[in-house]
């Protein structure tokens, strides 16, 4: 691969590429990292794998971001993103009308 590929080139790709690329980097890793130095995990299997690996004990508080990556959550964060990059607009619409007030008002006060 190309540096920067994965994450800017790969839109351009057939698809099934991004898919492809990340079963054979997941391949190499686990045939390439020693079994008891790898932990293959998955976020929905929560706490326990993850401590047991590193001979942690399990926290008393739920796991983090157990369901961060759901379809009803990217969707959700998809129209935050959205709304907040559309933000700008009305707050300059503002920012000019109130603008434009107070200069016309300035110019009626210098006039008389």
């Amino acid at each position: 691969l190309e540096p920067g590929e994965l994450t800017n080139g790969w839109r351009s790709k057939p698809k099934g590429w991004l898919a492809k690329q990340y079963t054979k980097h997941r391949d190499h890793v686990t045939s390439n990292v020693p079994p008891a130095q790898l932990l293959v995990f998955n976020v929905k299997q929560g706490w326990e794998p993850l401590c047991k690996f590193l001979e942690k004990p399990v926290p008393d508080v739920p796991f983090p971001h157990a369901k961060v990556n759901d379809t009803r959550s990217l969707r959700r964060l998809r129209k935050v993103f959205i709304g907040l990059a559309y933000a700008w607009i009305p707050v300059c619409a503002a920012t000019f009308v109130s603008l434009a007030i107070v200069v016309r008002r300035r110019l009626k006060k210098s006039a008389a």
